[in-house]
């Protein structure tokens, strides 16, 4: 989950250290360490709740405003909103991840979820107001691929939400202009070969190949 941020935020390495989920789905209370340069892993038999620490991890980290995030009946602990109307999402960091405007600095950021979905909002673990910015959110977020396998869909640039578009802006925001100029230049000297290629020869020996796997095209 780290990210080098650029030039325009913070100029450092922003690491996830905790994760903590209170009355969220099945989950009671968790309090998940993110190990330094290793990955965490999550096992377990069926319904254990692997799926909702995931989920949980995307609301607080994803790319989407956390407490705007719609919360059904059933995200509420033991799908009673009743007798359980709050639900805290949060996540500490090893460097400051978000500081108000009297510079006061926040290792932490939690989401709490209220039984009316107006009062949900951002906060410290002591309930104190947060007004999270964009930067802050862009300096450190998860990435989920749900359990529907949805992989062609993140490997494509219909939507600019996808991973493949993402990691696109992100190598093309990193490079200088004169890898620009030499990438560039690159492509140009590329497209020049293919289009001094007669388009009979490359027809025939797309043709040719084609006929060793269809065998009803013959040249």
């Amino acid at each position: 989950m780290a990210r080098v941020l650029g030039p325009e935020s913070r100029g450092v390495v922003l690491r996830a250290t905790r994760i903590v989920i209170n009355q969220y789905r099945s989950i009671e209370h968790i309090d998940l360490t993110i190990p330094e340069g290793k990955p965490l892993v999550l096992f377990g038999p069926n319904n254990a709740g692997k799926s909702n620490i995931i989920s949980a991890i995307s609301r607080i980290l994803g790319e989407r405003f956390a407490p705007y995030i719609e919360m059904q009946n059933s995200d509420f602990f033991m799908r009673d909103k009743a007798k359980y109307p709050n639900a805290w999402i949060g996540c500490h960091f090893d460097a400051p991840y978000h500081r108000d405007r009297k510079g006061n600095e926040y290792y932490e950021c939690y989401v709490r979820y209220c039984k009316e979905a107006s009062e949900n909002t951002y906060c410290d673990s002591h309930e104190k107001k947060l007004y999270i910015s964009n930067a802050d959110r862009n300096a450190i977020q998860a990435h989920l691929v749900d359990a529907e396998r949805s992989i062609n869909y993140q490997l494509i640039y219909s939507s600019r939400y996808t991973l493949l578009s993402k990691f696109s802006h992100a190598v093309h925001s990193a490079l200088r202009d004169n890898d620009k100029d030499s990438l560039d230049n690159a492509f140009r000297q590329i497209k020049e070969v293919f289009e001094g290629i007669p388009e009979r020869l490359f027809c025939g020996a797309f043709c040719r190949d084609s006929s060793r796997f269809c065998p009803g095209i013959h040249t």
